[in-house]
């Protein structure tokens, strides 16, 4: 009897302990949904496998619905996490996973996982910092090797939300866990994941979360707050950690850029890894997701993997093309054993909702050795991106077991070539021309867009000539369209339209003769700026803003103010009164006679003084003085400039003329006559 009781408690124990370690992994996501009044809708999604071997339904599993903690922090807490609220997801999905049958081979039969979908909905208000997801359950299978006491450590899952205002969604993983991997054979397993926003995603290897459940406490309530860090798995020893997790002799490893992972146990048994996804923006890390596996090692008859073809070139995985180039390469696997192959591909690239035109491969494609497909893509104009498109390729054999091999191919494409660089004037005046270039990119047009001013010619060519508008800024933009018509990156530069120098000579201007004036107004500039004046005569300097001027006749003076990139001229006359003004030639008259006096050069005349003269007030009055006299004339001109001249008017009295007295002569005979009173003399007649 004591027998008896010991072997059925025996028993309990074993099954309880069966029925508490059924969770073998799982993932937490959430997707942007949009904002619902004030607040941030997300889509949470969760994903968690269970191990098909324990009769987990006896205890209620998978769960009709289960509770997920929403905490307020940043991406790299340094503290712990309020609590915001929780969200209680329904079951939406449950399926099983089993390894691939193929006939006669009973390696793995009866391995399989259960795997179990919970979506729900939330409304998040704004959060600067971000929230946290946390779901936390016990336990995990007591069979894992590389845990310390495995059945009493549970799993918790954890997902980053950033900020409301970024609008992200997580990477989703779009493959399932193997049911098991071979010992001492290297497998790969993708862990495939599409990020919606087209974000950067890191893949690592990360030590799975224990969370604080326990065997005595499966189902911990949720904390509050959110103790961080969250406790991550005790490894059975030193020989296992998170980049070990098969320990001494094995081998792990993990393609950072893709998730691909390859795998080597030198031991059977099941062993719990986990990979984490963070998703970088800008440099800036808005998202954190991870998948918590468990990987199981069985024994296995010798089966080699399919292999990459390295002929025809379908050994390359990695591709770098440009818009509008196209790609097309084969995809060639073969078996050294000579067992039918299957080829299956997948990814967003040939998806007609995520990009148009999609690539176009045939899959499945099946073959006996050898398996082989082509890709063939042309990438449209605005599918460049700094990230790579990624899709896999997976090639599974008919052998016992079945082995897989999986190839992740990444496809860079680049915008066209920008151009580099605008060369031209960089500072203009107003309504100048000026040509702007930019070196030629063969095959390539060009298109440019001034702001500021008018396109005159070479719009499609690498010149143009524009005509600039008035002072301000300006902008020429240009970029380069392939042959295709995919336009490139926009390069600009900046056109200062500079204001053309203030240039102001003053008003037109009145001085009388021997005054002087100041030209130029106020102010004359801007600083900074030269002056040149011409003509030179007249003016006191030709280099400063405001110069004296002292002409001698009517003179138009021009000056020149120059900032350096844009002269500018103005005028000024200035008019120049009592130029000619003259009184006319002294002269001489005989008494009793009279003489016309002739001033010019004015338009009133004023005599003085008034003796002798007929009119003291014209231009040209007789004058009939009776002595040797000499007048002044008083003259305004037009220009109500006044000035005087004089004229002398000699008066001299005739000569008193004797002549000898008279006289008789013979014939023939001469007599000498004498004159007197006078300087020059003419006798008549002359005959004799």
């Amino acid at each position: 009897m004591k027998k008896l009781i010991i072997a059925v408690f025996f028993v309990i124990i074993s099954i309880t302990n069966v029925y508490s370690t059924h969770i073998v992994g799982g993932n937490l996501s959430y997707e942007y949904m949009g904002k619902v009044g004030t607040n941030y809708r997300y889509k949470i999604t969760f994903q968690t496998f269970l191990d098909c071997t324990s009769p987990f339904w006896l205890n209620g599993f998978p769960e009709t619905s289960l509770d997920i903690g929403v905490y307020q922090g940043v991406s790299n807490p340094v503290s712990n996490l309020p609590f915001i609220t929780f969200i209680t997801l329904p079951l939406i999905d449950s399926n099983s996973i089993v390894p691939v049958p193929v006939s006669g081979c009973v390696v793995g039969v009866g391995v399989c996982m259960y795997q179990a979908t919970y979506e729900g909905f939330v409304d998040l208000p704004l959060s600067f910092q971000g929230y946290h997801l946390f779901y936390d359950r016990c336990c995990r299978n007591g069979s894992t090797i590389n845990l310390l006491n495995p059945g009493n450590q549970g799993l918790a899952f954890h997902a980053y939300i950033a900020p409301s205002l970024v609008n992200n969604s997580s990477p989703v993983f779009t493959d399932v866990p193997v049911p098991f991997v071979c010992v001492n054979d290297t497998v790969s397993i993708l862990n495939s994941a599409i990020d919606p926003d087209g974000d950067l995603l890191l893949f690592s290897f990360v030590a799975p979360y224990q969370g604080f459940g326990s065997g005595t406490n499966p189902a911990p309530p949720l904390p509050n707050p959110l103790s961080w860090p969250i406790p991550t798995v005790v490894y059975a020893n030193a020989t296992f950690n998170q980049n070990a997790p098969f320990g001494t002799g094995g081998f792990a490893f993990i393609n950072g850029a893709t998730g691909l992972t390859q795998y080597m146990s030198p031991t059977t048994g099941a062993f719990v890894v986990a990979v984490e996804i963070r998703e970088f923006r800008n440099g800036n890390l808005i998202g954190i997701t991870r998948r918590d596996i468990q990987i199981l090692v069985v024994n296995c008859p010798p089966n080699p993997a399919p292999n990459l073809s390295n002929t025809g070139g379908s050994g390359v995985t990695q591709y770098t093309i440009n818009e509008c180039d196209n790609l097309s390469f084969p995809l060639t696997f073969t078996d050294s054993n000579g067992d039918s192959l299957t080829l299956v591909a997948s990814g967003q690239i040939f998806d007609p909702n995520f990009i148009t035109p999609p690539a176009t491969i045939n899959t499945p494609v099946v073959g006996d050795s050898i398996v082989t497909s082509n890709f063939n893509w042309t990438a449209p104009c605005g599918s460049a991106q700094p990230l790579p498109y990624l899709f896999t390729v997976s090639v599974t054999d008919n052998g016992c077991p079945p082995k897989t091999t999986n190839e992740v191919y990444e496809i860079t494409v680049d915008p066209p070539t920008p151009p580099s660089i605008i060369n031209g004037t960089m500072v203009v005046c107003p309504n100048g021309t000026a040509i702007y270039t930019t070196p030629t990119i063969p095959g390539f047009t060009f298109n440019w867009t001034v702001n500021g001013g008018v396109i005159n010619s070479g719009q499609g060519s690498n010149s143009i000539n524009v005509t600039w508008g008035n002072s301000g800024t300006g902008t020429v933009t240009v970029n380069a369209l392939n042959g295709c018509g995919c336009p490139s990156t926009i390069i600009d530069t900046n056109v200062t339209i500079l204001a053309a120098p203030f240039a102001n000579a003053g008003n037109d201007t009145t001085i009388c003769l021997g005054d002087s004036v100041q030209l130029g107004g106020s102010p004359t500039g801007p600083g900074g700026s030269t002056f040149t004046w011409t003509p030179v005569a007249g003016l006191s300097s030709t280099t400063v803003a405001n110069p004296f001027a002292f002409p001698s006749s009517t003179t138009t003076y021009i000056v020149t103010v120059d900032n350096g990139i844009c002269p500018t001229t103005d005028t000024v006359t200035v008019f120049v009164g009592s130029a000619l003004i003259n009184a006319g030639n002294d002269t001489t008259m005989c008494v009793g006679n009279s003489v016309q006096l002739n001033a010019t050069g004015g338009v009133s005349y004023s005599w003085t003084p008034i003796t002798g003269l007929s009119n003291p007030n014209i231009a040209n009055p007789i004058a009939s003085p009776i002595s040797t006299t000499t007048y002044v004339v008083f003259v305004t001109d037009a220009l109500n400039c006044s000035g005087t001249d004089s004229v002398t008017v000699t008066v001299v009295s005739p000569p008193i003329i004797t002549i000898n007295n008279d006289t008789t002569i013979c014939d023939g005979a001469c007599v000498q006559l004498n004159a007197t009173g006078g300087t020059t003399y003419s006798w008549s007649p002359t005959t004799g």
